[in-house]
């Protein structure tokens, strides 16, 4: 994974995927939502990077949970849509516990127009061993797709705060 070594702040993330669109349209968003069931004192860093819809990565980011200041679980990042393309993104992410053991875990979607939708990718203990690969990603201890379409992620109705990084 080619990620940049900076950290994720625990507050929400925009993300600017293309031109301004005019502030009085609904903004059409994703907002990924990390998670663990397990104790942050076993996990290392968490890697996430994100592929736009045009190909290009748009995200590489590292938190390191043994760094002081670190954010802490849940992470969110929000992704805002500003142009045509709705899909695909890449959302892949790589949890490093502090006993080596690597979860890897890839969602690939889409935006849905003028709505804001939560990618929720929840790291279990379950999961730890379960190796899917590439065309798979572990959900509650069983390999499923990495496909889910925009349009059946539930809505994302938190508070969004407003931090721009420029692709």
């Amino acid at each position: 994974m080619n990620a940049m070594n900076a950290m994720i702040p625990r507050t929400l993330l925009l993300l600017a995927l293309g031109a301004m669109s005019s502030c009085a349209d609904p903004l059409t968003q994703l907002v990924v939502v990390l998670s663990s069931d397990m104790p942050q004192s076993e996990l290392e860093k968490v890697d996430v990077s994100v592929v736009g819809p045009t190909g290009a990565m748009v995200l590489g980011s590292t938190n390191d949970f043994t760094e002081p200041g670190a954010s802490d679980l849940p992470l969110t990042i929000g992704l805002v849509l500003e142009g045509m393309t709705e899909a695909p993104v890449t959302i892949t992410t790589r949890l490093t516990r502090l006993d080596g053991e690597v979860l890897d875990h890839t969602v690939v979607t889409g935006f849905t127009p003028n709505e804001t939708r939560a990618v929720e990718i929840q790291y279990t203990r379950s999961c730890v061993g379960v190796p899917c690969g590439e065309d798979g990603r572990c959900v509650s201890g069983e390999c499923v797709s990495p496909t889910v379409p925009g349009e059946s992620l539930p809505q994302f109705t938190g508070d969004v705060e407003d931090h721009v990084i420029t692709p």
